[in-house]
């Protein structure tokens, strides 16, 4: 059984990569652009929610977070992406009460791979 993921990311070849590298994992991917653009496109059930943490200089991710279990209505486990890890810093009391792990940029695709499969296992998914 696949985890279905949603990927909140800006920069397009990121978001590709992202998805291919998922996909490839045998998951069911959901991306988008935009806060936005993804909520209308959530589905019932998400395991996963994978965001960059800063869309021009604005602490989207945790914000994602935050709206995304209130349209779910559960604790979704979230994986943060960044480039910016000082900036992350003055929001790690914020990161750390979502529960949220955070990946720096740039990072290889086994990291990903292991963060994600990490947070699903750690969130008791099964696949």
């Amino acid at each position: 059984m696949a985890a279905t993921i949603l990927v909140l990311e800006d920069d397009p070849a990121l978001q590709e990569l992202y998805c291919e590298v998922l996909q490839e994992e045998g998951h069911l991917v959901i991306a988008a652009a935009s806060l936005t653009e993804l909520l209308p496109r959530v589905p019932a059930t998400v395991d996963l929610l994978i965001s960059d943490v800063m869309f021009d200089l604005q602490p989207v991710g945790i914000d994602a977070i935050m709206a995304v279990r209130r349209h779910s209505h559960s604790e979704i486990p979230a994986i943060l992406c960044t480039a910016a890890a000082q900036q992350v810093e003055r929001w790690q009391t914020e990161i750390a009460q979502l529960g949220a792990t955070v990946v720096a940029k740039p990072f290889s695709i086994d990291t990903l791979i292991d963060a994600v499969n990490d947070v699903l296992a750690r969130h008791q998914f099964s696949a």
